[in-house]
């Protein structure tokens, strides 16, 4: 499920580096670069997700085996963590 997740975290990513350059252009009026900016966001995250996600199935038993390798070795540390993780957070603290 994780695997998943990358192309969709990159596309949100990209969408929203892109707000601050559309808010200013719709603001300011200039529909010209609203347009410009919209129609190249677009087109580069359904690109970048298009290839990222065929590079994930391409590569998918790799990096799930890449993955429970690295969980195997930090097998110890996954007992521990959710303590440390409670202990962080202030509304645990409470």
């Amino acid at each position: 499920m994780k695997i998943v997740m990358i192309t969709g975290m990159v596309s949100m990513g990209i969408g929203q580096g892109v707000q601050p350059l559309l808010g200013y252009s719709f603001g300011a009026g200039n529909r010209d670069r609203f347009k410009k900016y919209m129609k190249f966001s677009l087109l580069f995250a359904t690109g970048l997700g298009i290839a990222l996600t065929v590079l994930c199935y391409a590569f998918v038993h790799s990096i799930v085996a890449a993955k429970e390798m690295e969980l195997s070795q930090r097998a110890g540390a996954a007992v521990s963590r959710p303590d440390i993780c409670f202990c962080s957070d202030p509304a645990g603290r409470l």
